[in-house]
């Protein structure tokens, strides 16, 4: 697998890149500071002190005299390198006696499978059996799904700070979310499901997962944003209905 580099040696190395679409300000800002020689960065003695930084372009705006008396602005999830801002708020999609409604049908006719609820049993278990033991056989990624269906799967870009890193986004009929590295065939963890969990499409490739804990920026490269949204939206309400 690749070496994880600390964000000192980074600098230290000076192998960062600021990412396309980066504000600019924020960009000046962080070039001016990022700078080996402490002499040389913005807010140093020898540049003028704290007074240049906090007139940078950045700080347009920022009363630092009354500062300590501010109330401070509300906080939204942001996606490092766009200019992206989560709008969750509250939970969406509930209706006004706070239950939701699910059909089914939409979930089931986009993974190709029949209504499970006019099977019996034994179908149900035929039928899962089945695809199952073709799932052993057809993909490569079956091995970390702990005998579940994988209904969702492909490449993701995951954000995390200035991190970026491609993972395998598996998505399972558990329901489970379960990124993996693609090249080391290493399972890199899980995004925890809870009843808690919001969804929230940004553009056609980018998507948030609101969880009670943290919020994962997610990029599909192949443009399938709102294919992964409907899809785990559609397996809460299921796992919420108990059908």
């Amino acid at each position: 697998s690749g070496i994880e580099y600390s964000p000192l040696v980074i600098f230290w190395k000076h192998w960062y890149s600021i990412p396309d679409g980066f504000p600019a300000p924020i960009a000046d800002l962080i070039e001016q500071i990022l700078i080996l020689d402490p002499a040389l960065r913005l807010g140093a003695e020898e540049k003028g002190g704290f007074a240049p930084l906090k007139s940078h372009h950045f700080f347009e705006g920022i009363p630092w005299e009354t500062l300590m008396d501010q109330k401070p602005p509300p906080i939204k999830a942001y996606l490092p390198g766009q200019d992206l801002h989560s709008d969750m708020n509250v939970l969406d999609g509930m209706d006004a006696d706070g239950q939701d409604d699910f059909d089914g049908s939409l979930l089931l006719a986009g993974l190709g499978l029949a209504d499970q609820s006019k099977l019996s049993a034994s179908q149900q278990s035929d039928d899962r059996k089945a695809l199952l033991d073709k799932q052993e056989v057809d993909s490569p990624w079956a091995s970390f799904c702990n005998d579940e269906l994988i209904l969702k799967t492909g490449l993701v870009d995951k954000r995390k700070g200035f991190s970026c890193k491609r993972r395998q986004l598996i998505c399972t009929d558990g329901p489970h979310l379960y990124y993996v590295d693609p090249v080391a065939m290493v399972l890199k963890g899980e995004i925890p499901w809870s009843e808690h969990m919001q969804l929230e499409m940004k553009n056609f490739k980018t998507f948030f997962i609101h969880t009670p804990n943290r919020t994962y920026f997610l990029e599909d490269p192949s443009g399938e944003a709102q294919l992964w949204v409907t899809l785990i939206e559609n397996l809460q309400k299921k796992k919420k209905s108990g059908k």
